[in-house]
């Protein structure tokens, strides 16, 4: 992963110039703060972040992980309560510090930094609301190491309850990378129909058809439903459970697609082949 250019890490700084220096307690266990009023009944206030938000982060560099779909979410009074992405990073008020404000013309910063003192997991986003408060554009900075961090892009809109369907956003033959942690490449191919049941699926000792099959899916009533969505306004589905034919078992703590429907991807493991992730992509 490429260290980040020094333009990165002065943007939080050139947002927060413009955004106001009160900052009111927040339940959340970071901090808010919203803009003065400039009079003229259109200036934004923090509760316009309020809400759920899909889109996704694109990073500069053409190395790393490529598009991330994820999702944000924030309580009515525009605070911050958690994050989560294809890559399986994810901040909620339990496990980070989280910190939002913004200014009266829109201006915003969100940042979650990651508790765990074992690691470093920190993302900060600086960007714009547009004016009829539905689109959240602007770019990031993420850091997962002591000296490495990296920069992209992103977008989001606001989305709302029902948003995602199995039928719009899950139906259909996906396939990709899966990694776990003795750093062997594997790949994972599923099918599904319209109810989240598994209609075919496997897992390759490998990206290539012709790598030896570690174990396939069952396709009867022990896959029924299998993929479902728990959160249809962010796309989110919780406690997967697939059931191999050869008795294993893969989990996934949760999986997350993304608002167009062609990225699926989230923290796992599986019982012949340890803890990991997998990134998968609609075969449209």
């Amino acid at each position: 992963m490429k260290r980040l250019f020094p333009l990165f890490a002065f943007l939080p700084f050139l947002v927060m110039g413009c955004v106001s220096s009160d900052r009111p307690d927040s339940d959340s266990g970071g901090s808010a703060s919203s803009g003065s009023s400039n009079g003229s009944g259109n200036e934004y206030i923090l509760a316009d972040l309020s809400g759920a938000w899909v889109g996704s982060f694109t990073s500069f560099s053409s190395t790393e992980f490529g598009e991330r779909g994820a999702y944000l979410r924030l309580d009515e009074f525009g605070r911050l309560l958690e994050v989560a992405d294809t890559e399986a990073f994810e901040w909620t008020t339990a496990t980070a510090r989280l910190d939002q404000s913004i200014n009266s013309d829109g201006a915003f910063m969100i940042s979650m930094s990651d508790l765990d003192s074992e690691k470093v997991l920190i993302q900060t986003l600086t960007g714009v609301m547009d004016s009829t408060r539905t689109v959240l554009q602007g770019t990031y900075t993420l850091q997962t190491s002591e000296d490495s961090a990296s920069g992209g892009v992103f977008s989001f809109i606001r989305s709302y309850p029902g948003a995602f369907s199995n039928e719009s956003h899950l139906n259909g033959r996906w396939s990709g990378p899966a990694f776990n942690k003795l750093d062997a490449q594997v790949s994972m191919e599923i099918e599904l129909d319209s109810m989240g049941s598994v209609l075919s699926g496997h897992v390759r000792y490998g990206e290539k058809r012709d790598y030896g099959i570690a174990h396939g899916f069952l396709t009867d009533s022990s896959n029924e439903f299998a993929v479902v969505f728990t959160d249809d306004e962010v796309g989110r589905i919780d406690d997967v459970v697939l059931v191999g034919t050869d008795g294993s078992i893969t989990t996934f703590r949760y999986l997350l697609v993304s608002s167009d429907g062609r990225i699926l991807g989230g923290p796992g493991h599986d019982s012949l082949l340890g803890a990991g992730q997998a990134r998968l992509s609609r075969n449209l």
